[in-house]
């Protein structure tokens, strides 16, 4: 396996695992150095907790090993397998919570179960739409007897996202799986950018 590069990971906040925000970021700032060709796509599968640095491997096969992220990125040239593959190496930073104030301007309409944004941080983009996906749930679907949203898969336009930061950002949860997950869309000055898929972790 080739290692494609070395994450230098934060905590933010209070947390004791890497926010999904970021480790999307790691990756995008990585891939950019990486001679691959520009992504104009990328699907990302979270399917365990981070607590560690890790190295981000070229993979033949997503089967080829287990691993807590799986990328697929899309590029003119084709679809590249990533995983992120824990190295142990602790993470030894730890940024400041500011999630509640990257959504203060947003507008909330709990019965369509649609958030609005007028100007979003453009140099937090992929923060933002979690975070006001995030706000949209816990206003829309009180988490009564379950524990708090996870971000478990994401789908984000790439080319699309870059021609229109800065755009007004609207979301909005298009499909209920049970009591559990869900599925959002985000778009960015009335243009589909990105799908995000929770889900919420059972109350004990």
């Amino acid at each position: 396996m080739r290692v494609l590069g070395r994450s230098n990971f934060s905590f933010w906040g209070a947390r004791g695992y890497v926010h999904s925000c970021h480790m999307l970021e790691t990756f995008i700032g990585i891939w950019s150095g990486s001679g691959l060709g520009a992504l104009t796509r990328l699907s990302v599968d979270f399917k365990r907790y981070v607590t560690c640095n890790g190295d981000f491997v070229l993979l033949n096969d997503p089967k080829e090993i287990d691993t807590p992220l799986l990328f697929h990125a899309h590029t003119a040239e084709g679809v590249t397998v990533v995983g992120l593959l824990p190295n142990g190496e602790p993470v030894m930073h730890r940024l400041a919570d500011d999630e509640a104030a990257l959504v203060a301007g947003a507008r909330i309409n709990s019965e369509k179960r649609i958030g609005e944004l007028d100007a979003p941080d453009q140099d937090r983009l992929f923060s933002v739409m979690v975070a006001l996906v995030k706000l949209l749930h816990n206003i829309s679907l009180p988490s009564y007897g379950y524990g708090r949203w996870y971000v478990v898969g994401v789908d984000l336009d790439i080319a699309v996202m870059y021609a229109l930061i800065g755009m007004p950002m609207r979301v909005q949860i298009e499909r209920e799986v049970g009591c559990r997950m869900t599925r959002s869309s985000i778009q960015l000055g009335g243009i589909g950018a990105a799908r995000i898929n929770f889900i919420r972790s059972v109350a004990v």
